[in-house]
């Protein structure tokens, strides 16, 4: 597939053509060197001119940014400069990254999750992950010690969270590091959707705490497939504050049955990259401690899962219909609305921001679980919409059926 103008919501040619050109306006090229001379505009303009192109689907997020900045470059020098010759040069840069020869590479990060033997995640996407109670041998995190001092300066670090390993094939690190983080976060949403199904609500006095049991480590690094640190960096976690009591899964058993049942349906699933991402984003929103950003992360959500650019008026009919009582529904859903409107609009907080974040959790956790259960029923988050929009009263999808059904033998009859 050839890199090319994003037509969603509208179509990008117009403007990519402006931002072109203010990026050239500044562009100094001198032999083989290509500098700007605005380089705070430039940087924003790139940043709006990734966001209006549609990648190669294989191209990851993480490395498109670095794809565009060399297609800028040779542009500049070459002098192609129009919309279209800038695509070319990028889908030149795309052709060769998939060119790339894949290397193992191994992200070892942690979790707060009490380690147990039989501690065990499924093969996701090409990657593989192991738990171990200490770090697995053979990976060296010295090198980077003096940075992990530096980063979390006077913040207790973790010393009984579990390990997580996680392998992967990659054209480079960049690639390598976010999907595996992708894949640990869906294990961790997995975990915490199981723990948080289980509970409606959680009092707690004093600072807030996160929802979610399990909560990702405050550091990751990466290596090679002989274990050595690549270029010596970590990722980690700028809102860690401390460490939390690993959770401990005294129902293991029960959770495994859980994760088989969700994993098999991801696995065949007509949207799979959607729901997974749904997932990921749930387990997000809830490691956070300000209840009224979290609340906001969960709305969000909700429009991920019940719209396809549509008013919230849409939103709220289709969260409803997957609940017995559609009215009482709807009542709770037009409360935590305009609860969600006043934090945003008008920076309004309330104490009733630990009912409403716990309202809205479970509302999300409706709608995911809607979409999971989902998986051969609809081919997309717009066709699953479809469904929810249908009337909630049986009398009236009866008579819609029977209007359906002779519409289908008008059309199919012989005239």
């Amino acid at each position: 597939m050839c890199a090319k103008w994003t037509k969603d919501p509208k179509d990008f040619t117009h403007y990519a053509e402006a931002l072109l050109k203010r990026i050239w306006a500044s562009a100094i090229v001198k032999g083989e060197q290509v500098s700007f001379s605005d380089p705070f505009n430039f940087h924003e303009n790139q940043s709006v001119l990734v966001e209006g192109i549609e990648f190669d689907p294989t191209i990851p997020s993480s490395e498109q940014r670095g794809l565009v900045w060399k297609s800028l470059l040779a542009a500049a020098k070459s002098g192609k400069t129009k919309p279209a010759e800038f695509l070319n040069e990028l889908t030149r840069f795309e052709e060769e990254y998939k060119r790339r020869p894949p290397a193992r590479y191994y992200l070892l990060s942690s979790v707060s999750v009490k380690w147990r033997p039989k501690l065990a995640a499924p093969a996701v996407r090409g990657t593989s992950t192991r738990f171990y109670l200490s770090a697995p041998k053979g990976f060296d995190q010295s090198v980077v010690a003096d940075v992990i001092r530096s980063t979390f300066h006077h913040r207790e670090l973790p010393n009984n969270y579990t390990y997580a390993r996680v392998g992967i094939q990659a054209r480079g690190a960049a690639e390598a590091a976010e999907r595996s983080f992708d894949a640990l976060e869906l294990f961790r949403g997995s975990w915490n959707l199981f723990i948080n199904l289980h509970y409606s609500t959680r009092l707690f006095s004093g600072r807030a705490t996160p929802i979610n049991t399990i909560l990702p480590g405050p550091f990751s690094t990466l290596h090679d497939s002989s274990g050595r640190s690549v270029d010596q960096r970590i990722w980690y976690d700028p809102g860690y504050v401390e460490p939390h009591s690993p959770h401990d899964f005294r129902n293991w058993k029960e959770y495994t049955k859980h994760e088989s049942w969700l994993f098999a349906r991801l696995k065949r699933h007509r949207y799979r990259n959607h729901v997974e991402e749904m997932i990921r984003r749930y387990s997000s929103a809830l490691d956070g401690t300000d209840y009224d950003v979290v609340i906001n992360k969960l709305w969000s959500l909700l429009e991920r899962g019940a719209s396809a650019g549509d008013k919230y008026e849409s939103i709220v009919r289709r969260v409803s219909f997957l609940f017995a009582d559609v009215d009482f529904a709807r009542l709770h859903l037009e409360h935590l609305r305009r609860y969600r409107n006043r934090v945003i609009h008008a920076a309004h907080s309330s104490e009733q921001r630990n009912e409403a974040v716990h309202q809205l959790r479970r509302f999300v956790q409706a709608v995911l679980l809607f979409h999971i259960r989902n998986v051969d029923k609809a081919a997309s988050i717009s066709e699953a919409c479809e469904f929810l929009d249908l009337p909630t009263e049986s009398k009236v999808l009866r008579r819609r059926l029977r209007l359906i059904e002779r519409a289908v033998r008008f059309r199919t009859s012989p005239r």
